[in-house]
């Protein structure tokens, strides 16, 4: 047996062209002499036939071939007979997406809209019938005249769900094409539908912008880079590209799988409306440990949404065309609205947080923020644990110019432990924000060596030989000027820290905000669950406004998630509440 050349006959097909050669198979263009229908034959390279786990592959891609029928799918044939190892698919006419980027260079967003779209619609089907591509690529992207419409092609490393995995010392453990594989993928691990999702982001922002997400000069560089570096935001690609559009693309291409849309079908559903700021558009941030460091994934546009208490819907959407935007409360400016401030929300982890703004305090440290947010300089919060102080400083990130850009949040606190291995830690997450934002959340626990690096980067702008422009935000519970006299904390760093002081008023302080956010933390708490939301009864409401709250909206949260595992019914009573909150000590 000798590899197959244009002229052979095999089975019913006879061989009329050979359209390219890879590294472990030839494509052949064919004739079915039963049909006279022209066919395309995937013939792997004789070495690689006697292989058993090559061949337990190859059967794979058959199989799966087979049981698909989608008019975005190429179809895989069934030959009345094999005499040997090979694929027969049918034969389309067109380009692949490759050669029209190749020829085009960027397209205009609704043509890579469509196209995305298309990709979107073949993958939900694969992934409703247990399959995951893994290769989504350009050149697997076939666009067909004179529509336009898109077949998706090249099986070869998909996988079933149920399917074992192989390994076989011929291949490397990482399956993919470097520039459009997940950061899952490189680190060995088989994937799901959300590394289709993020090669499907991959091509979407190289259609934008002409670019990757994270380009190199080299595999090994650009493998490094997408599992060590935040994606270059599109917008520094693409002058004017929408917010919303460009929220949806950094989402698709998260790091953490976690982060992304979870199916085709959450990334079809943005790409349908890809102007509307949405939170179903926005990447999580969701907070991971690295080794007392958290890292926050990339910005994105916050959304200020309605509550369950009926505050009007204010959206904070990020910059747009180099400027950033302003919230608006129905139409009007949001930060100067005289009523009703309704709830900021971020996504964080399991838990979200909220900052209600109905109280004259939050309303005027809102419109603070709103001045502060613009002006590129190092802000300090300040407050009471549990007060707010990191939801209110990643919103004034988010209504920054800077809000495309990466958030790496530092817990402080954490470092303290271990100052010389939280050095190299902290080093390393300040190089990866330092195009962004570093929030130093509980600064004034930062050790002494520590502190060093910190004051360096605000005083010189670089970490190391290197330039780093970088804005810094910290919050703190401590008295620093009194830790500066002890010798425990460096005066120069907190000069420069404070350029911008912002007071975070405790709970106690904005009593127009305690039920707001009650409602709103039982609202979050019953989501997801088959209980409706529970009322507060008038003496529940009383107790919940006589208590001082040591503990903040962190203490108020808890308490809601207590109440609500003891309340019957619809109604939340004071029975339900923690005991603390309705003895003679909790009133003011």
């Amino acid at each position: 047996m000798r590899d197959l050349a244009v002229g052979d006959r095999v089975d019913q097909y006879e061989i009329t062209d050979l359209l390219t050669r890879s590294g472990m198979a030839s494509i052949f263009k064919a004739t079915d002499r039963d049909s006279g229908a022209t066919v395309v034959l995937k013939v792997p390279h004789l070495q690689y036939e006697s292989d058993v786990v090559f061949y337990e592959r190859f059967q794979r891609e058959e199989e799966i071939g087979r049981r698909l029928d989608h008019p975005g799918i190429v179809r895989v044939l069934a030959p009345c007979e094999k005499s040997r190892m090979y694929l027969a698919m049918e034969y389309v006419e067109g380009q692949s997406l490759r050669a029209l980027l190749r020829a085009k260079g960027p397209l205009p967003t609704e043509e890579a809209l469509d196209i995305a779209r298309q990709l979107c619609g073949a993958l939900s089907y694969l992934h409703h019938e247990g399959v995951v591509h893994r290769d989504v690529k350009p050149e697997n992207v076939l666009l067909v005249p004179p529509s336009g419409a898109v077949k998706l092609l090249d099986f070869g490393i998909a996988l079933l769900e149920s399917a074992r995995r192989l390994t076989w010392a011929g291949l490397s453990g990482t399956l993919g094409t470097p520039d459009y594989m997940a950061p899952e993928q490189i680190r060995g691990r088989r994937g799901d539908a959300r590394t289709d999702v993020y090669a499907v982001g991959t091509i979407l922002y190289e259609m934008l912008t002409g670019h990757l997400p994270c380009d190199a000069d080299d595999a090994a560089s650009i493998l490094r880079a997408k599992t060590h570096r935040a994606p270059t935001p599109p917008g520094d690609y693409v002058r004017g590209l929408h917010p919303s559009l460009q929220a949806i693309v950094l989402k698709a291409v998260a790091r953490d799988p976690r982060d992304r849309h979870r199916t085709a079908d959450e990334l079809l559903a943005d790409l349908r409306e890809p102007f509307a700021v949405s939170r179903r558009a926005r990447p999580t941030q969701r907070a991971r440990n690295w080794g007392g460091v958290r890292d926050q994934g990339e910005a994105n546009p916050l959304d200020i949404a309605r509550g369950r208490s009926g505050a009007r819907v204010v959206r904070v959407v990020g910059s747009y065309g180099g400027q950033p935007a302003r919230p608006s409360v129905d139409g009007r400016d949001a930060w100067n609205a005289p009523s009703a401030w309704p709830m900021i929300t971020t996504d964080m982890g399991s838990a979200e947080a909220a900052v209600e703004a109905h109280s004259p305090a939050m309303r005027s440290l809102l419109r603070t923020i709103a001045k502060v947010a613009s002006h590129d300089v190092p802000v300090l919060f300040r407050g009471e644990c549990g007060s707010g102080k990191g939801v209110l400083a990643r919103a004034l990130h988010a209504a920054s110019p800077r809000q495309a850009r990466p958030l790496v949040a530092i817990d402080c606190q954490a470092l303290q432990a271990d100052a010389s291995r939280s050095g190299r830690a902290l080093v390393e997450k300040l190089e990866e924000g330092r195009w962004g934002t570093v929030l130093l959340e509980e600064v004034g626990a930062l050790p002494d060596r520590v502190q060093v690096t910190v004051a360096s980067l605000l005083e010189q702008h670089r970490l190391g030989q290197r330039t780093a422009d970088v804005r810094v935000i910290a919050t703190s519970h401590r008295d620093l000027e009194t830790a500066v006299r002890q010798g425990k904390f460096r005066g120069e760093l907190l000069g420069r820290l404070n350029v911008v002081e912002l007071r975070v008023p405790p709970l106690r302080d904005r009593p127009e905000d305690v039920l707001p956010l009650a409602r709103r933390f039982l609202a979050a708490v019953s989501d997801g669950t088959e209980r409706t939301i529970p009322e507060l009864t008038p003496r529940a409401q009383q107790a919940l406004l006589a208590y001082s709250w040591p503990g903040n909206i962190r203490e108020l949260r808890n308490a809601m998630q207590h109440a609500l595992v003891f309340s019957r019914g619809d109604v939340l009573d004071l029975d339900a509440l923690p005991s603390r909150l309705s003895s003679p000590r909790a009133v003011r």
